[in-house]
């Protein structure tokens, strides 16, 4: 490195006196040493990164798409009882025994799924109107098999379709109004914390980005500060080799790092300084023997 100028502190001056005294071989390996920093560090952050994309998919899962799941099997257990309670009118014999009985499966089927819906971290409004459409459901079920089959069995379809309207109906309007809010609620909830990992994702981004570029430029600004030093170091040590050869003995290099190129900048001071002691001590000889 070259000679520190008087402004700088002492601070300073040892700090850069220290990193000038390393051999060249750990210099070139300190530059090469940040650049593989950089790719440690830029691996590390995206690996954290992927980490947080792959909990936040896995969270979206969970807490989405599974209720989103829950919601349909609620909804097919819902839609199985009312068609069936419909087959029931239309069937006879077996067919209309095996109608009843898929009501009662289509009611536990929607209990079940209701059940596990029940157990998720849902909101105030999503469990209110869970508790609504479990009401509806339940009364849904309970009255449709008190109340139709008498009607059913005779296939009295006027008679089924006045004591639907009259008794069974109003729950499943009930129901259709609670299902559908219920999955607008999920659809929203869906869209807000898949839009929340699009930002996620975008925020890593940037984090990677910008360790990448803040690295990549520190890593080639020490490189080039090693490089200029060593460049001008040596463009010292040939000002003096080519003053030397052409006769100038006054000039040194002035550098006073230890590392190579300043080893050998000394030691050519050094020779330079004896040589011209040597021709002073000459030049003073033949001046004697000249005058004697």
């Amino acid at each position: 490195m070259d000679t520190m100028d008087s402004t700088q502190t002492p601070a300073a001056r040892s700090a850069l006196s220290r990193f000038g005294d390393l051999r060249l071989a750990v210099k070139i390996l300190m530059a090469v040493g940040a650049a593989a920093a950089v790719a440690v560090i830029v691996g590390v952050v995206g690996l954290r990164a992927l980490g947080g994309a792959n909990d936040a998919a896995n969270d979206l899962y969970e807490g989405n798409v599974r209720r989103l799941q829950m919601t349909s099997a609620m909804q097919d257990g819902i839609s199985t009882m009312r068609i069936q309670v419909r087959e029931a009118l239309i069937r006879q014999g077996d067919e209309y025994d095996a109608a009843i009985a898929a009501v009662d499966q289509g009611y536990t089927d929607y209990q079940a799924a209701a059940a596990e819906y029940g157990e998720q971290d849902l909101s105030s409004q999503q469990r209110s109107e869970l508790e609504a459409l479990n009401s509806a459901a339940a009364s849904y079920h309970d009255v449709a098999q008190e109340v139709l089959p008498e009607f059913a069995k005779v296939n009295d379809v006027a008679g089924w379709t006045t004591a639907f309207d009259r008794d069974v109906n109003q729950y499943a309007t009930v129901q259709n109004d609670t299902i559908g809010t219920i999955i607008e609620l999920e659809n929203a909830d869906a869209e807000k914390d898949a839009k929340a990992v699009a930002a996620s994702f975008g925020s890593s981004r940037n984090l990677v980005i910008g360790v990448l570029v803040l690295g990549t430029a520190l890593a080639l600004l020490l490189g080039w500060l090693i490089a200029r030093a060593l460049a001008r170091s040596v463009a010292k040590v040939k000002d003096v080799a080519d003053a030397m050869a052409a006769g100038d003995l006054s000039k040194t290099a002035g550098i006073t790092t230890r590392d190579e190129v300043g080893t050998m900048a000394t030691s050519l001071d050094a020779a330079n300084t004896s040589l011209r002691q040597l021709m002073t001590s000459v030049t003073a000889s033949a001046d004697g023997v000249a005058s004697a």
